[in-house]
This record gives structure tokens, C-alpha cells and sequence, in this order.
């Protein structure tokens, strides 16, 4: 699990609590609303995956790593966990081209 509180707890909570300009005295329906949006915000994310060499989002890596923790533990070898990257890459923004622009 120590893989995902990089992602879940030092982005998301930390961020979070920082970015507010005046301190959480109690937690309120609007709190746990902006807490939320931030969350979903962080999950959708995409980003550059070397290894399928393709754009991923943060919950398809909590579930790759998952599928690859329970075939370590099924399998009964060493589990190690794909981190992921820390950087936003700009590729994955990029819309690919139609097929009026390729010709």
C-alpha cells in the first residue's frame, strides 16, 4: 500500500489542507465536496506510462498494480510495484490526429 499513499495522501490531502487560504476549523458538506472534487481530479489524471508506452490514467494504475499484486500472491513470487511518475507529461494532453491531418 505504500505505493498508493504517495499518490493518495502527500497529493491529494496535502495539497489539499495547503491550498486552503483559511484553516478547516470543522468539517462541513462543502469541505468534503472540494475534498472530493480534488480526489476525482487526481484520478483521472493521465500519465506517461514507459512501460505500455502509452498515456494512463491514476486509477487504471491503482488497478494494474492491484491485478499485479494479486497474480505476486497467487503465483507466490516477489511483488514489485510499477511506481508512478510523479511528472504531468504534456504528451498526454495531446489529442491524436484525425485522418484529414495524417494525409
Amino acid at each position: 500500500m505504500e505505493c498508493f499513499r504517495v499518490v493518495m495522501v502527500d497529493e491529494v490531502v496535502v495539497k489539499f489542507l495547503h491550498m486552503k487560504k483559511l484553516p478547516i476549523s470543522e468539517i462541513n458538506q462543502n469541505v468534503v465536496q472540494d475534498f472530493l472534487h480534488d480526489l476525482y481530479m487526481i484520478l483521472d489524471r493521465k500519465h506517461y506510462h514507459r512501460g505500455r508506452s502509452a498515456c494512463i490514467s491514476v486509477s487504471y494504475w491503482i488497478d494494474l498494480t492491484l491485478l499485479e499484486f494479486q497474480s505476486a500472491v497467487s503465483e507466490k513470487r516477489l511483488f514489485a510495484p510499477q511506481w508512478m511518475p510523479t511528472r504531468h507529461e504534456t504528451r498526454c494532453n495531446r489529442k491524436p490526429p484525425n485522418d484529414s491531418e495524417v494525409k
